[in-house]
Formats: structure tokens, C-alpha cells, sequence
């Protein structure tokens, strides 16, 4: 079979793209759901709402890879679907109305985009939703692939609910193709959704089997429908304002410049119109598809740090509008200004590539990780810990369950308010333990009348005072830490700033033991610009 020269011009790319997140792919665990869905995929666990069925699968796929740790393995997995959902951006640039060096651009741009890239590099659900999303609007695109659309519509469903903003492009689509189809193909059209969407069945499967880490425990209906449909997020949706409706906006076109350049927002009005010249129906369509992402985003209200990886699916679209625009432009330019154009759209990539590189790059990140492996140096045998917070929650899951690390240790969840007697309920539920610890002093300091609240500081976690049979000493060896590649720089998101707080909180609590209060104050301002709370409570606590 012989290769081809846009082939190879694919090939090329896809390595090109592979390269650079491989280049600056996370080596282990990162903060967030990260851990969580390394655990999962290893042990085919259900994973926090919409369990994500698709993504458990795939990435238990990867983990058999012999690359040294589980979790380096599936994030390789994110960095393909990242690489290849570059390839198939390419196609459907120029399939439509692109030329295939101005498609390979695009495909680039977005590529090197800050959002997309940092989720190419970690183990999260939207990469592989991203690709799904360009798969979908591959098929639909490619006359007669029917099937295959309504396959990759339902499989995207078992992966994240978000590909559910494409059903006003579908319903244009099979509009389209109304003449063509009839009731028997809309009963095998159900079926092949079905297939896909059947990854679901997995969760009542592997609840019956016991796994590890099971959310809700979906072994009936109610329970089962509780994890698809995230009926415990559905609380916060439908309260929102106008307020917050400003918000998501702002958030959105904030989001613009780093992503695509400020001067991308002219190149995107010139590609809605240029594309609707081409396909009415079609570019009607992605404009619907961006109305309701931002509708959803307003109804689930997340921080800012989530809208961007909420808003893939638009960035998505409008870097279809980008390259449609720059295009439109070089058109409208005498040829020899059009290869400048050219050009000078190949230094925008190289602009991006450099401008993103150091914020997305994960190579050195071990900071939860280490963190939480320094905990647990820290507990004593059979110690209760009580944890709050996805990322050392979802960690020390992957530590105890994957790599089978302190079986002894048994942990308990901190909600966002205490009821009285918390400690003593859960010793009754699980058993007398002398030593207790946590790591969020905040909610004990402020129950501080109950003696069986009452902690001190012991190095990264806060020890209970009552009955505790192994006291903290500065001196023993297993209660100093190591952190690996401790630099701001690679830490810039708002988690891994949380973890990195514990450190200066920490150095500041040890040199107030033992007096050095001057040597304390950098550490104590540090931890102050970040969270004030944490540090008056540290004061508070003597």
C-alpha cells in the first residue's frame, strides 16, 4: 500500500503534536479527578457522575502498558486521543472548505491552545471527548455514514454528557437526510445508539463485584440513574442569575486571548460568514451547538477554571470559524500577500506553541502525589485519617488501591460541616483507633469546645490530642518530607496551589514550635496570599 503525500503530511503532524505532549506529559497522578480516574481505570471502578463508562474502559486498555506506573499509562492516553483529534481536525478543515496547508494550521492552533493542551497531558475526560465530538462531525460531514454517526453519538455519551450539545446539529443533519431515511433505519439508527450508550451496563456489573471505588453504589435503578443523569450536581443547576449569566460571558471572552489570540475574536466573525456562505444548515448548526454550551455553563455555575474545560466543545467550534476566517482572508489578497499570510499564520502557531508550552508543561509535576506519600510516612500504624478535597482524597485511593501502599490505614471523608461527636461516631462504625489525624484543621479548629476535636500540628496533617498513642516529634526521621522539582512555575493552577500551600503552612507550623517565629513570617505571608483562613486558623490553634 502506497502512502500518499498528505498522508504523510498526517503522519508527520500527528507525530509533530504526539511529540510535544509527550514531551510535557504528567509522570504520575495529577490534582483534581485526575487520580480518581487512574484508580478506576485500573481496577474498572465507577468513577464520580456520569462515571464516565467509556473512559474507565479505554484507559484499562492503556494501563496494562509496561511504562512504568499505571498512571503515566493512561495519561499517554489522553496525549493519542489529544494527537489524534489533531489528524481529524485536519479532515474536516479540509473536507469543507479549507486548503490542506492552512487546515494543518488550524488543526495546530488548536492543538497548542492553552486548555486543550492541558488536558492532553493528564489523565481527564475531555480529550477523549473532544475527539468524539470531531469524530462526530466527521461522519456527518462524509455522505451515508449514518451509523457510524448515531455509534459515535452514543459511545460520546459514555464518556461525558457534553456531547449531548451536538443534538441540534444532528437534528439538522438527519433534517437533511429526511428523504433517505425511514422508520426501519430509525429503529436500527436506536440500536446502534444503544450499543454505545451500553458501556452504562458496566456500573451495576462491577458494583456487584465489589470494586474499591464504587460511587453510590449503583446496583439499582434509582441509584444506577442517580450516577448517569448526576442527579446530585442537579442541585446547583436552575438557581443561576443574570448576574451569573454576565459571568459566563465575561469567563468566555476572557478566555479568547490566551487561547486564540485577541486578534483571533475579527478572524472568527469573517469565518461565520464565510462558512454560512458555504453551508447554511451546517454552520446554523455549530452556532447552536456554542448557545448551548454557554446555556449549560450558566445552569451549572462552575469557578472559572472549570468554564474553560466546559468550554472545549466552543473553543472547538471557533477555531473552525479562525481557520474559515483566515482563509476568507487570504482569499480576498493578491497571491503573493497570501503567502505572507501564510506565513504569518505559521508564526501564530509557533507563538502559541511557545507562549503554552511552560503552563502546560507537567513533566516534573509529583506534587500530590508526593504529598500524599509524605502523609502517609507521617501515620502510624492503623491510624484514622480524615481527608477533604478531590486531589489527596482521590490520591491516596490510587496509593492504597493501585500501588497497594499502608492497606492499614483507614480513611474517612470530611463533608463541608461536622456533626457533633464526628470522631466518636466514626469509631463506633469502624472501631477504636488511638491515633487520629486529618488534614483540613479548619472545620476542627472551629468545633474546638469538643475535646475529641481538639488537634495539634504534626508536620502536613493535624494529629487528635485525646488518646493519641504515637505523639508527633520533630525528630523522627519518617516525619520529614521530600518534594520533588518544588517550583512555582510548574504549579499554576488553582488545586495544585492548594497542595503546595500545605508545605507553608506546614514549614511555618514547625518553626513555631520551636520558637523561630521571624523565620516563620515568609512562610505564614506566603500561605496568607493564598488563604487567610488557613493561617488564622494556625494562629487560632496556639
Amino acid at each position: 500500500m502506497k502512502i500518499t503525500n498528505s498522508q504523510l503530511k498526517l503522519i508527520c503532524l500527528f507525530l509533530l503534536v504526539f511529540g510535544v505532549y509527550l514531551k510535557t506529559l504528567c509522570p504520575n497522578v495529577y490534582v483534581g479527578d485526575s487520580a480518581e480516574l487512574i484508580t478506576a481505570a485500573k481496577l474498572l471502578g465507577i468513577a464520580h457522575p456520569t462515571s464516565y463508562p467509556l473512559y474507565v474502559v479505554a484507559g484499562k486498555i492503556f494501563s496494562f502498558l509496561p511504562l512504568g506506573s499505571p498512571a503515566y499509562a493512561v495519561n499517554l492516553f489522553s496525549a493519542i486521543a489529544g494527537a489524534f483529534t489533531c489528524i481529524i481536525l485536519v479532515l474536516i478543515f479540509e473536507y469543507v472548505i479549507v486548503s490542506h496547508s492552512l487546515s494543518m494550521i488550524g488543526a495546530l492552533l488548536f492543538s497548542f491552545s492553552l486548555t486543550f493542551w492541558s488536558q492532553a497531558v493528564i489523565s481527564r475526560v475531555y480529550c477523549l471527548n473532544v475527539l468524539l465530538v470531531c469524530l462526530l462531525i466527521y461522519s456527518i460531514i462524509v455522505p451515508k455514514r449514518h451509523y457510524l454517526t448515531m455509534l459515535i453519538w452514543g459511545l460520546g455519551a459514555a464518556n461525558h454528557f457534553f456531547i449531548w450539545l451536538m443534538t441540534p446539529l444532528l437534528l439538522m443533519y438527519f433534517w437533511k437526510s429526511r428523504q433517505s431515511i425511514d422508520i426501519k433505519r430509525l429503529v436500527v439508527f436506536a440500536v446502534v445508539l444503544f450499543m454505545g450508550v451500553s458501556l452504562y451496563l458496566q456500573l451495576p456489573i462491577r458494583t456487584n463485584a465489589n470494586v474499591a471505588l464504587s460511587w453510590h453504589y449503583p446496583k439499582n435503578i434509582t441509584t444506577f440513574l442517580d450516577n448517569v443523569l448526576q442527579r446530585t450536581y442537579q442541585k446547583k443547576m436552575a438557581t443561576r442569575t443574570i448576574s451569573d449569566t454576565l459571568w459566563v460571558a465575561y469567563s468566555l471572552l476572557l478566555s479568547l486571548g490566551p487561547e486564540f489570540f485577541y486578534l483571533g475574536i475579527v478572524l472568527f466573525l469573517f469565518g461565520m460568514f464565510y462558512c454560512y456562505r458555504k453551508s447554511k444548515w451546517f454552520s446554523t448548526g455549530l452556532v447552536l451547538v456554542i448557545v448551548g454550551n454557554f446555556s449549560l455553563i450558566t445552569l451549572y455555575g462552575q469557578p472559572r477554571e472549570f468554564y474553560l474545560l466546559y468550554f472545549l466543545p466552543t473553543f472547538l467550534i471557533l477555531s473552525w470559524f479562525l481557520t474559515a476566517g483566515l482563509q476568507l482572508f487570504i482569499d480576498i489578497l493578491p497571491r503573493k500577500f497570501g503567502k505572507i499570510a501564510k506565513v504569518c499564520a505559521i508564526f501564530l502557531v509557533l507563538l502559541q506553541l511557545f507562549l503554552n508550552f511552560s503552563p502546560n508543561n507537567r513533566r516534573w509535576h509529583f506534587l500530590v502525589y508526593d504529598f500524599v506519600e509524605n502523609v502517609l510516612r507521617i501515620l502510624p500504624q492503623n491510624a484514622l485519617l480524615y481527608l477533604s478535597g478531590d486531589s489527596k482524597t482521590f490520591t491516596l485511593a490510587y496509593q492504597r488501591f493501585v500501588e497497594n501502599k499502608r492497606p492499614d490505614i483507614l480513611a474517612a471523608g470530611v463533608g463541608e460541616s461536622l456533626p457533633e461527636n464526628y470522631v466518636a461516631n466514626y469509631q463506633v462504625k469502624y472501631g477504636y483507633r488511638n491515633d487520629i489525624y486529618c488534614t483540613y484543621f479548619r472545620y476542627f479548629i472551629a468545633k474546638k469546645k469538643d475535646p475529641e476535636l481538639e488537634f495539634s500540628p504534626a508536620g502536613l496533617i493535624w494529629q487528635q490530642k485525646k488518646n493519641s498513642s504515637t505523639p508527633f516529634s520533630l525528630s523522627n526521621p519518617n516525619h520529614y518530607y521530600r518534594r520533588r522539582e518544588f517550583s512555582h512555575k510548574y504549579y499554576l493552577d488553582m488545586k495544585s496551589k492548594f497542595i503546595q500551600n500545605y508545605y507553608n503552612l506546614n514549614e511555618a507550623t514547625r518553626l513555631l514550635v520551636i520558637g523561630q517565629k521571624q523565620r516563620a513570617i515568609p512562610y505564614l505571608i506566603a500561605a496568607y496570599s493564598f488563604s487567610g483562613r488557613d493561617v488564622e486558623g494556625l494562629l487560632q490553634a496556639g
